[in-house]
């Protein structure tokens, strides 16, 4: 995985690509075959997996949101 980075395109990119596997590691959790103990942890370790790439993914862009006043005055105070 890359570092984190504060260019909103990328981090939008990881964002999409975290919930995806979120949402693959949901389907696994809640399907029937969580009555088998490893698809059980995989849909687990899959959810946390992709939890965490998408939060990776989403700070840089609430960063982004929350400093564009400050980067729209700094551009415009000159």
């Amino acid at each position: 995985m890359s570092t984190p980075t504060t260019d909103q395109h990328k981090g939008w990119r990881r964002f999409v690509a975290g919930f995806v596997v979120f949402l693959i590691g949901l389907a696994l959790t809640l399907s029937d075959a969580s009555d088998i103990t490893l698809m059980r942890y995989l849909g687990l370790g899959l959810l946390i997996g992709g939890f965490i790439v998408a939060m990776t993914g989403y700070l840089p862009m609430i960063w982004f949101r929350l400093t564009a006043a400050k980067r729209f005055n700094k551009k415009h105070s000159k």
